[in-house]
């Protein structure tokens, strides 16, 4: 499981290691090391690149000194590189930039000015380099890059762009804000980045993911033990792959229907049985026992020719009361429960939402019209002893919260926890990076496309969520594992439909598929 840490995280680690275990100068060596190493790994998989030298841009910080060691590192093994400073005679350099710079000079590496390296790529169709290497500012900028540093940043992405060649970034690509994921109008634009000790925030938030590319993370030895017992915020985490493996409730051999988790879906209108379907497919999909979708009348037929393994008890919307004692009645045979989508806002669909909040004694994933129902009607102050899982959208967040959608973006983690604390539930805020918490351990998805930008997509993840639970995740494992297993899905499918066209039922019917290669 990977932390993901803030700027001042980072520098807390960094002070703290050099302070306890490393001195400053060992540990910049093993940073530009597993750099430069990482540059060669991309290089040597990229045949027909241009035998040309690797041009690292470096800055006056210790991300510059990180770049000149690297320059030097990258020579000695046999890949040329030049070093392009940033900076002219007489700039004040960190000491650990200044004692690389003296290096670099003793070592008889290329090193070219800002202004030399700008002429080299003058011509539009020379090739003098092979990639470009950001060292310019690293995790520290707190403003727009401007002067030579916007001209160098402007210039190396419009000739990576052109000759499609890499371009690296060392710990983070400059003009990415690395606590919010905020980009400058000057921001370079990485194929790689080599992230040093830990993954960032605005590594993984957008849009700075779209200038981030492909990320490794580095382990330069920096322990973030020291972190458990300084953190003000809540802590972040990632899945990894290992992780879900690790999970995932076993399926035992000789289990059966009723041991692999019952699951009740209230959902669906008179003339919405749409998300009713989408959540119940996505259920059996991602292994539950039994699927019972509770819903109105009308939508029995078309439930039943669609999927003829769910289970469907209906009711009429017309009788508010009756509906909510027949779910009471299902409520009872339950191992966990979805309610809200395609609910509508009807007095029927009051009752139920109500029903499900006081009758239901197993976790209950709560969304779309029931989130809106609660927002109109006052979200509950007490907190429930049955685990919850609310799944907002940010327009959902956004009137749950009494809150602009902007405001809630540009703080995730802390809206999304303050939520989950109000109400003593888990909360997965969704978005292009969901944000899942129970207010005092946090995850962010990493997983996932724009494929998911369409109708049906949180319904899908309504049925996962709920199958893990009733499988005996608990609340906060089962949101994080969902919100993971829904993205590969969409990655999955994306990758032989695009971004445009896949359903979100094509995304259901892919999660057999995820489960099977973590299975596997």
């Amino acid at each position: 499981m990977k932390r993901i840490l803030t700027s001042s995280e980072m520098y807390l680690c960094d002070r703290t290691e050099i302070e306890s275990r490393t001195p400053s100068r060992e540990l910049m060596r093993r940073a530009a090391r597993a750099c430069a190493d990482g540059i060669i790994r991309v290089l040597h998989d990229m045949p027909g690149l241009p035998s040309a030298p690797v041009a690292v841009l470096c800055g006056s910080g210790n991300n510059g000194g990180d770049g000149l060691l690297c320059a030097r590192l990258l020579n000695e093994d046999g890949v040329p590189a030049c070093a392009v400073t940033a900076f002219g005679d007489g700039a004040v350099l960190s000491p650990e930039c200044e004692y690389r710079y003296d290096e670099l000079i003793a070592s008889g590496t290329p090193m070219l000015s800002s202004a030399q390296f700008l002429q080299n790529l003058d011509d539009p169709d020379a090739c003098p380099y092979c990639a470009v290497v950001d060292a310019l500012f690293g995790i520290g900028l707190s403003h727009e890059p401007e002067g030579v540093f916007a001209a160098l940043i402007d210039a190396a992405n419009a000739y990576t762009t052109r000759h499609g060649i890499p371009a690296f970034a060392l710990d983070i690509a400059s003009g990415i804000s690395a606590d919010t994921g905020e980009v400058s109008m000057h921001t370079f634009r990485a194929t790689h980045t080599l992230a040093i000790s830990h993954a960032k925030r605005g590594h993984v938030l957008y849009p700075g993911a779209v200038y981030t590319g492909a990320l490794s993370v580095l382990d330069i030895g920096i322990a973030d033990d020291v972190l458990s017992a300084a953190d003000d915020d809540m802590p972040v985490f990632m899945l990894t792959d290992a992780d879900v493996r690790a999970l995932l409730p076993a399926r035992e051999p000789d289990s059966n229907k009723g041991s692999n988790g019952r699951v009740l879906i209230a959902a669906g209108s008179e003339t919405m049985c749409g998300a009713a379907l989408l959540s119940a497919l996505a259920a059996y999909r991602s292994g539950a026992g039994l699927v019972e979708i509770f819903t109105a009348e009308q939508n029995r037929t078309p439930l039943l020719t669609r999927l003829p393994e769910a289970i469907v008890t209906t009711c009429s919307f017309a009788d508010p009361a009756g509906a909510a004692e027949r779910l009471a009645l299902s409520l009872s045979r339950a191992d966990a429960v979805v309610v809200g989508p395609g609910l509508g806002q009807s007095a029927a669909a009051r009752a139920l939402v109500h029903t499900v909040l006081t009758e239901a004694r197993c976790p209950t994933v709560i969304d779309a019209d029931a989130l809106n129902l609660l927002a109109a009607d006052g979200v509950p102050s007490s907190v429930s002893s049955v685990p919850r899982i609310m799944t907002p959208h940010p327009g959902e967040m956004s009137r749950l919260m009494g809150l602009s959608v902007a405001a809630l973006t540009q703080e995730p983690f802390l809206h999304a926890a303050d939520l989950a604390r109000r109400l003593g539930c888990v909360v997965n805020a969704k978005n292009a990076r969901s944000v899942i918490t129970d207010g005092r351990r946090t995850y962010l998805n990493p997983t996932g496309t724009c494929a998911l930008a369409k109708g049906g997509s949180g319904d899908v993840l309504t049925g996962i969520t709920a199958t893990l639970c009733a499988q005996g995740c608990d609340a906060l494992t089962a949101a994080a594992l969902a919100a993971y297993l829904h993205g590969c899905a969409a990655e999955s499918v994306t990758a032989r439909m695009g971004v445009r066209a896949p359903l979100a039922s094509e995304i259901a019917d892919e999660i057999g598929a995820v489960l099977a290669g973590f299975d596997g």
